[in-house]
């Protein structure tokens, strides 16, 4: 606290204050429609199911030779009406907040930071970090012209939450385009069919809906670049972690992977590793080899004794196993790949998620495929999905290294510097480019129950305790990442909220403005992006470590590559 009191921290303070002057309404006409289906039992979009899922019927044909099935089905659906439940919860909250401040002229939004310096509205049930349902309920207060390319803006906007956001922006506008007849039927009447109901597919139906009610008043207006339009225009980072580490070490490859470098169209990284994910999985599904029943036949007719042949021989069939069991998890999974199953992997590899925490990510996408084809959740193929999500885990891990090989050297040597400096006893800090003092928090935990009638609880006692060295390697390279973002953005909302005085939002790498001021803040958003990493940021690190612990050995900053930063300015897909 000592730091954060003597640090220059105007620039941040200055940040925070502007985006809290930036004043919001309810989109009195998507939570009229919201309420409608919510009070019609909900069961879309965001909002869960009114009613709990039945429990299946204990005579039921299917469990009457496996009892056990019958309550691991119960259980299941137990646990699901647990969550329906707190998510209920949830949107109630969101719900009478909306109701409460409809009529309110308009809202403001105070902001703080985490620790990294990611920046959080203060509110917490209904603001534009959470869901597709909260973000469509909050439009700017003030109303601003199109001009020449707004409603272009607006039309690519569409598209976007549709989910068609994987092709240029002049496809992009041909899908809104070749839908206006739909867009003007969904703002006619929502609740109806047919057309009417064309909104609901897609990808963020409420978002889409809140769109659908501006582009139609804004065609139908007598010169649609004077509609004054208040809805917000969202421009997202392309799997911005990894642009970040891109950025950090000039890497060409990787960021061709997520559009530093101009192009055509955008570059779709999670459909990249997915392609390269199911290239290896028909590899290893032709693959000739025996059954693993087969093998396993085989090894259990290996004599037991400790003779050289015999040993090479048991050697050969166990290396034949693992690959009869890539085999068979690979022709398990064949057809079934999809960016989807690999996409919240690849997302968080970049924040240091580990082997275990892949195969859970997959094995979750895995049970959805499933369950949304009908099948039962019995022992067998829960066994199949859980060395199938195993398998698929290493290929999409062993797929990224290939791809982001500069990323994956920068954070090796994060983390090595971080377990250097808990070595000495300290935990890991840094001062962030806007002057953030950032001290990792992770210590060895102490911890002790206390029982009592009603209750055990466990207490958690931090202070003083030494640092935990694992826990320090494994959360700086994210957290260094998250504290460069936040720098991004708020350099970005200064330049646009205090130079351009135009309207800005942002939830992390996603940032918004008006549909007229769109152009403005994607030239700024490019223009601090290139200024954050010209400046020698590792090697500034390396410095700051090396005079706070002289007498460790800390390795050289690792090799750059020869990314040119600059084409970040002249990259349309960088953020889009």
């Amino acid at each position: 606290m000592d730091c954060v009191q003597r640090g220059k921290m105007d620039g941040i303070l200055k940040a925070l204050n502007l985006m809290a002057e930036v004043p919001w309404v309810i989109n009195k006409e998507v939570l009229e429609v919201v309420l409608k289906i919510w009070e019609d039992g909900g069961n879309f979009g965001d909002l869960p199911t009114r009613t709990d899922v039945p429990l299946p019927d204990p005579d039921s044909p299917e469990f009457a030779d496996d009892p056990a099935l019958y309550h691991r089905n119960v259980r299941k659906i137990e646990q699901l009406n647990r969550e329906f439940h707190s998510l209920r919860c949830d949107t109630l909250y969101k719900l009478q907040v909306a109701e409460e401040f409809k009529d309110e002229p308009e809202l403001y939004y105070p902001y703080n930071m985490d620790f990294r310096g990611r920046v959080y509205p203060i509110p917490p049930n209904l603001n534009h970090l959470g869901s597709d349902l909260s973000r469509s309920l909050l439009i700017f207060r003030d109303r601003k012209p199109l001009g020449e390319r707004g409603l272009r803006w607006m039309k690519i906007h569409l598209a976007n939450v549709f989910g068609v956001d994987k092709c240029s922006f002049d496809e992009r506008v041909e899908f809104a385009d070749a839908n206006l007849d739909k867009v003007v039927a969904s703002a006619s009447n929502p609740l109806g069919e047919g057309d009417c109901a064309w909104w609901k597919g897609a990808d963020y139906p409420f978002l889409a809906l809140g769109v659908c009610f501006e582009l139609r008043r804004a065609i139908e207006s007598p010169d649609p670049t004077k509609y004054m339009s208040n809805i917000p225009i969202h421009q997202d980072g392309s799997c911005n972690g990894l642009q970040h580490y891109a950025a950090l070490g000039r890497d060409y490859s990787g960021g061709s992977q997520v559009n530093l470098v101009p192009a055509p169209r955008p570059s779709d990284v999670y459909m990249g590793v997915a392609t390269e994910v199911m290239a290896k999985v028909e590899n290893d599904a032709a693959l000739g080899v025996p059954s693993v029943e087969e093998v396993r036949a085989m090894l259990a007719g290996v004599p037991d004794d400790d003779t050289a042949e015999t040993k090479a021989r048991r050697i050969k069939l166990r290396t034949l196993l693992d690959q009869a069991q890539r085999k068979k998890c690979a022709q398990f999974l064949n057809g079934i790949i999809t960016r989807k199953v690999v996409k919240q992997t690849v997302m968080t590899s970049v924040y240091g998620v580990t082997y275990i925490g892949a195969r859970k990510q997959i094995s979750a996408r895995l049970h959805e495929t499933f369950l949304t084809k009908g099948h039962i959740m019995d022992e067998k193929l829960e066994d199949e999905i859980y060395h199938a999500s195993c398998y698929c885990a290493e290929l999409t891990m062993g797929s990224m290294g290939d791809l982001f090989n500069s990323a994956r050297g920068i954070m090796a040597w994060l983390a090595k510097c971080a377990g250097k400096a808990g070595l000495s006893g300290q935990p890991m800090s840094w001062i962030t480019p806007l002057g953030l003092p950032v001290v990792q928090p992770y210590r060895s935990k102490s911890t002790k129950q206390v029982r009592t009638k009603v209750q055990h609880v466990l207490m958690v006692d931090n202070d003083g305790q030494p640092v935990s060295i694992g826990r320090q390697k494994s959360a700086f390279p994210p957290n260094f990442v998250h504290s460069l973002d936040s720098t991004h953005m708020m350099l970005t909302a200064r330049r646009c909220l205090e130079d351009e005085k135009i309207s800005f939002a942002a939830v992390h790498d996603s940032y918004w403005t008006h549909a007229c001021s769109v152009d403005i803040m994607n030239r700024r958003l490019r223009e601090e992006f290139v200024h954050l990493y010209e400046q020698p940021l590792l090697e500034d690190l390396l410095t700051e470590l090396r005079l706070r612990f002289p007498d460790m050995d800390f390795e050289d900053v690792p090799q750059l590559g020869d990314l040119d930063l600059r084409s970040v300015l002249d990259s349309p897909y960088f953020f889009n």
